[in-house]
């Protein structure tokens, strides 16, 4: 019994720990994020984001989300690529 509660208690610690970092970890990317998005709806007319539905683990299908820098986008969107900030947008996955 003591056992099943200790389990308890350290699944649970880790769970808010999880939730505190993403939490401070999207604080702190809010900024750059806006720049990332400003540049490229600057650059060119379109969304911001390119959305895709990928299928994960044990077959679960989840939406990734990560900013929209194609071979199509001009000089702006092609230096975001080469510095390889369109990554970025995968910190926002969606389950669906």
């Amino acid at each position: 019994m003591k056992k099943h509660v200790i389990f308890s208690v350290q699944v649970i610690l880790e769970r808010l720990i999880d939730i505190l970092l993403s939490f401070i970890g999207l604080v702190l990317l809010t900024v750059p994020f806006a720049l990332i998005a400003l540049a490229i709806k600057l650059d060119s007319k379109g969304p911001v984001f390119f959305r895709q539905e990928r299928v994960g683990l044990r077959g679960k299908v989840f939406r990734a989300w990560k900013f929209r820098t194609t071979k199509g986008c001009s000089v702006k969107g092609d230096r975001l690529k080469r510095c390889s900030l369109e990554a970025l947008g995968f910190l926002f996955l969606w389950a669906v």
